[in-house]
């Protein structure tokens, strides 16, 4: 049955747990703080043991308070524990390998932004220990999950090529000043070629078709677009097989984009190309770019050499009354420059 004291002892501690997974959803670090100290003040010898237990749940998951923090994005909790107990980061990483997770790749999934600026030095240093040691088993563990939490992202897309994926600026931006004067880890490097598709970060923002995504790797990343996958894919390829999914808007956007100011080669393959779009704004602007370059081909015309009979060619609703109008005046892209104001516009706290 147990003695009273002890199974108040039990009630006493439930009731602590509780009130810090509380503290910790609602991400109150005030209060947080507060129980904290009158945990180490009261129960000395078992405060360790209540901070780094796995007494929190979601549903069947257990976690101990710090990982509970980041896994739901409490950011003042997680800076909280993080400022009170010594290699608290080495913990939480245990955490995140023990559920086959990368630490690193999970917050750059989620976009949990203060907690990546916090760990990004932390996760660096440790990366270049690694690495002089050869630990490449540990490299990998300390990189990449073995399955995301999201299964529409690849488990060999790098920390920073899942941020791209999942459109997070601030994670991206953030990453492309604080490597400004040295060479980052290949894991946080816009420019790496994964080794499964042979695509880097500029080629994933057009399977997404994220336009703010695109400018800001050119203009302030640098990164290539005039690349082609391993499949031999070029980047029109991609971002127009992405376009199948996506608003009309979206999709011409970056494709006005990447051929006015990236200065894609629309020479390069524009047969496939034409015959993939689906468009019709975007048919007209492409044939008139071909044209300009001296190439007198359309879409219909290529319909009819390889399948006799013309495809149905798609447009939305809200081009319907552009329909007449010439690509040209579509795109306020100027022609002679190759970079926008779009990343003095860009309002982002990168310190």
């Amino acid at each position: 049955m147990g003695c009273h004291e002890c199974r108040s002892q039990g009630i006493e501690d439930y009731s602590v747990i509780k009130r810090m997974q509380n503290y910790i959803k609602n991400d109150d670090k005030e209060n947080l703080e507060a129980l904290l100290i009158q945990i180490r003040g009261d129960k000395k010898n078992q405060s360790q043991e209540i901070f780094f237990k796995k007494s929190l749940n979601i549903g069947q998951k257990f976690f101990n308070p710090p990982s509970y923090a980041v896994w739901i994005g409490s950011t003042k909790c997680f800076l909280l524990f993080i400022s009170i107990f010594e290699d608290l980061i080495s913990t939480i990483e245990d955490f995140f390998t023990g559920e086959k997770l990368s630490f690193m790749s999970y917050i750059c999934e989620k976009g949990y932004f203060e907690i990546f600026k916090h760990y990004l030095p932390y996760y660096v240093s440790k990366f270049h220990k690694l690495q002089e040691e050869n630990s490449f088993n540990l490299l990998n563990q300390l990189s990449f999950s073995t399955k995301c939490l999201n299964t529409e992202i690849p488990n060999y897309y790098t920390p920073i090529q899942i941020a791209a994926s999942q459109g997070y600026i601030n994670i991206v931006h953030y990453t492309i000043n604080y490597f400004s004067q040295e060479n980052p880890p290949y894991t946080l490097n816009i420019h790496h070629l994964n080794n499964e598709t042979w695509e880097n970060c500029a080629l994933i923002s057009l399977k997404k078709c994220n336009f703010v995504m695109m400018i800001l790797l050119f203009e302030a990343g640098e990164a290539e677009f005039d690349l082609a996958n391993k499949e031999g894919e070029t980047a029109i390829e991609i971002l127009t097989f992405a376009s199948r999914t996506k608003s009309s808007l979206q999709y011409l956007e970056c494709l006005m984009y990447l051929i006015d100011v990236i200065k894609i080669d629309i020479m390069q393959k524009h047969e496939e190309i034409l015959l993939q779009l689906e468009n019709r704004v975007a048919i007209k602007y492409f044939e008139e770019k071909l044209k300009n370059l001296g190439i007198f081909v359309t879409k219909e015309n290529l319909e009819n050499v390889y399948y006799k009979k013309p495809s149905k060619v798609l447009f939305s609703s809200e081009f319907m009354e552009q329909e007449t109008q010439s690509p040209s005046e579509i795109s306020e892209i100027p022609e002679e420059s190759n970079r926008t104001d779009f990343l003095g516009s860009l309002s982002i706290t990168c310190e």
